[in-house]
């Protein structure tokens, strides 16, 4: 599916992402890998390294990984909850890109069981 821009600012994939491998979404390695590979395989100019904290929260559960790279056309970002083997994702574009591309890459990269996605339509 290729997201078009039918009106307003820019489109907004958020996806859930349940089921992770906690290895994978645990390493700033793989974090910071995967913030670099996704704008070239989705058509974005990466305009920034990425951006990659490590948080140790009080409670462990709600310890992670926050990373995100901008681009020419907006950005890119995740939030990792490894021992809940779960993350959150978004990628907001002013420009249309292919959502199922981005989402096979990132399934795969993160060995991913269950995805909710939502688009949304940002803008007047």
């Amino acid at each position: 599916m290729k997201v078009t821009k039918l009106h307003g600012l820019g489109n907004h994939l958020v996806l859930d992402c349940y089921g992770c491998d906690r290895g994978s979404i645990n390493s700033k390695r793989a974090i910071s890998s995967m913030l670099k590979e996704l704008p070239e395989l989705i058509g974005m100019k990466r305009i920034s390294k990425p951006h990659i904290v490590e948080y140790k929260a009080e409670q462990e559960p709600e310890s992670g990984i926050t990373g995100f790279v901008l681009l020419a056309e907006s950005h890119i970002s995740i939030h990792t909850y490894p021992k809940k083997s779960y993350f959150a994702f978004d990628i907001f574009s002013c420009r249309e890109f292919d959502v199922n591309r981005a989402v096979d890459y990132v399934r795969d990269k993160f060995r991913i069981k269950r995805i909710r996605r939502n688009i949304v339509k940002r803008g007047y």
